[in-house]
């Protein structure tokens, strides 16, 4: 899972103008469902059942999408306007006073450790998931 993901988003830099039709389109061709079977199949072999493959699919597609888009900048990258009054934008620092405190870190987005961290983050899940069979890997 995660060489998949990080070949789709590799893909994704490679042809940075394409990625708003594939990530907008739905998976009926040879070339879309590809892998998509290859996901689904790597995760069986792991152990999940047919639901949860597809939930874990659905919720992989829906971080690595998410991910591309605020990297090229069409969703919010939760990131205050730097310089602003108080806090973000002029955000009162008494009713967001986290914020406030992180303004630093929400101003900064290194693309590359978010999304690694995240794809672990989902892998762990993957693995301690409470329905996966026990003994496979």
């Amino acid at each position: 899972m995660r060489s998949q993901a990080r070949a789709f988003r590799q893909i994704a830099h490679g042809h940075p103008r394409s990625t708003m039709l594939v990530v907008s389109r739905q998976l009926h061709t040879t070339a879309g469902l590809l892998p998509v079977e290859r996901a689904l199949a790597t995760l069986r072999s792991a152990g999940f059942d047919g639901a949860d493959a597809v939930r874990m699919v659905r919720v992989f597609i829906a971080f690595v999408v998410g991910s591309l888009l605020r990297e090229v900048g069409v969703t919010p990258a939760f990131a205050p306007v730097q310089g602003g009054p108080a806090t973000a934008g002029g955000a009162d620092a008494a009713l967001f006073p986290e914020v406030g405190s992180l303004a630093g870190l929400l101003g900064q987005c290194d693309h590359e450790a978010e999304f690694g961290f995240g794809v672990e983050l989902l892998l762990r899940a993957m693995e301690v998931h409470p329905r996966r069979r026990q003994g496979t890997r």
